[in-house]
């Protein structure tokens, strides 16, 4: 009788830093190629669908293809799947833990939006555009998110940090190299251009402040559900309820935020908004440092 060869399974505490490099590679490029029709399709073409402009809809798009070629090459380069890729293998969605961090984020979200609440205004908007473009988010920024989470925090979760809890010198080191690269690949975002100066910097460290967040957020449950699901919320709230008057994408949000973009106020509102949950990271750390001392004594 034929013997039928077993498939073997890498696990993603196993799998070498060349064979992620490549991964991500291939997934790129395969990503790239399939964004190239919807830029020819939509970039720069004017006018706009359901009140938002075509280049902000390739803008959120894009990222469709991207996120299943990366995800794809993960898979088949990696062999792993998404599920364990994202929660570890074996890893289950903690429901309680979730709700914790979906609230001390919402709590950090509204209290920069409560501190100028006089600029905020109620903007015109017709209910189908708005309809649309809550539909759109539901439906891609999920995507979008989650391809960051992979791209610029996952890799170096999994292959440097070997599914460990724990904030050792190469964890630390690898969130301080995602941070940098978080920040530089937002570097470009109209709230940055829009500086001048030394103000310039200033705004660009406004987005290494949850670059650093979201890695030491998964990093400290040993999962990168949450770092997806604050950026997911974060992302799906700036593009449907609030935005600002020199915001990423000019759609049809409910509100609109007059305050200034100055670089100072920028970094302020953006420390406010990740204060809560990184205030019961450390809570939490401290937590189970005491409850690891007591373990150690009663085993003494």
């Amino acid at each position: 009788m034929k013997k039928t060869k077993e498939k073997k399974i890498i696990l993603p505490n196993e799998c070498s830093f060349g064979r992620w490099l490549l991964a991500l590679v291939v997934g790129l490029l395969i990503g790239f190629v399939l964004v190239a029709p919807l830029y020819l399709l939509l970039y720069n073409r004017e006018g706009t669908f359901m009140g938002i402009s075509y280049t902000d809809i390739f803008g959120v798009l894009s990222f469709v293809p991207l996120f299943w070629a990366v995800v794809f090459s993960i898979r088949v380069i990696c062999k792993t799947s998404l599920k364990d890729f994202i929660l570890g293998v074996g890893g289950k969605i903690n429901v309680k833990e979730s709700l914790i961090i979906l609230g001390l984020f919402l709590l950090g979200f509204a209290v920069p939006y409560i501190i100028v609440a006089k600029n905020i205004e109620f903007r015109s908007v017709k209910f189908g555009e708005f309809a649309f473009l809550v539909a759109l988010m539901l439906l891609t920024a999920w995507m979008q998110t989650t391809f960051e989470e992979l791209v610029f925090r996952g890799i170096l979760i999994r292959w440097g940090c070997k599914n460990k809890v724990g904030y050792t010198k190469k964890a630390l080191i690898l969130a301080a190299i995602t941070t940098v690269l978080f920040a530089i690949f937002h570097a470009f975002n109209p709230e940055v251009l829009s500086q001048k100066g030394f103000l310039i910097p200033i705004a660009i460290f406004t987005y290494a402040i949850p670059g650093f967040v979201f890695f030491i957020v998964n990093l400290h449950f040993g999962s990168l559900l949450p770092g997806c699901i604050i950026h997911f919320i974060n992302n799906f709230l700036l593009f449907t309820l609030i935005s600002s008057e020199i915001s990423v994408v000019t759609n049809p949000t409910l509100l609109i935020d007059k305050t200034p973009e100055n670089a100072i106020w920028l970094m302020t509102s953006t420390i406010l908004t990740y204060l809560p949950l990184m205030i019961y990271i450390v809570v939490d750390v401290i937590r189970r440092k005491k409850v690891a001392s007591m373990a150690n004594k009663g085993n003494q």
